[in-house]
């Protein structure tokens, strides 16, 4: 019975949801029984939902919620919990140019580089909603000497430590010039 789930699961952003919304549904782990020669009594699925609007958020605990009716149909059951999460982080414009703009004084326009809008989780966008007059995220973009990314909450993660200072003087520089401009 877990194989339909799985697909149903699988089935929602690419069926049931607004193609030009982003959004994302994983099963990120699954745990069940202890004996390869047993089938287990339960199984447990974990993962993540995300998306740009809570409109979206909504939508896919609703469409969680008929998926996994298939388990009913099928004979079993099925218990769904969601864990509310973070609001989508939204970098301020106004910061987000001051952050670029002294990184490209500092490091040079070669070492500037937009990220693409991506799915990825983060609670920072809760520091953001707290600060009056908003805030942005930046990432440093180290890896290892291979040209192998070793990025965030991979099991390859490794920061380089050399990087550290200059993503200190980019924060340093940046609270400077916005405490100058309130004056």
């Amino acid at each position: 019975m877990l194989g339909p789930v799985l697909n149903a699961i699988q089935s929602i952003v690419a069926r049931r949801s607004d193609p030009v919304k982003p959004a994302v549904v994983s099963v990120c782990s699954v745990h069940g029984g202890e004996a390869a020669n047993v089938i287990p009594d339960s199984v447990e699925l974990m993962g993540t939902c995300r998306s740009a609007d809570e409109e979206t958020r909504a939508h896919l605990r609703a469409e969680l919620e008929k998926v996994l009716g298939v388990a009913r149909a099928l004979g079993g059951d099925y218990e769904l919990q969601i864990m509310p999460g973070q609001a989508s982080s939204r970098d301020t414009p106004a910061a987000a140019e001051l952050v670029c703009q002294v990184g490209i004084e500092l490091l040079g326009t070669e070492h500037v580089h937009l990220p693409k809008t991506g799915m990825g989780a983060e609670d920072f966008g809760c520091f953001i909603e707290l600060a009056r007059e908003g805030g942005t995220m930046f990432g440093l973009g180290v890896w290892s000497g291979e040209g192998d990314k070793r990025l965030a909450h991979s099991p390859t993660f490794d920061i380089d430590e050399h990087a550290l200072p200059f993503g200190t003087a980019v924060m340093a520089e940046a609270a400077v010039r916005y405490l100058r401009s309130k004056k």
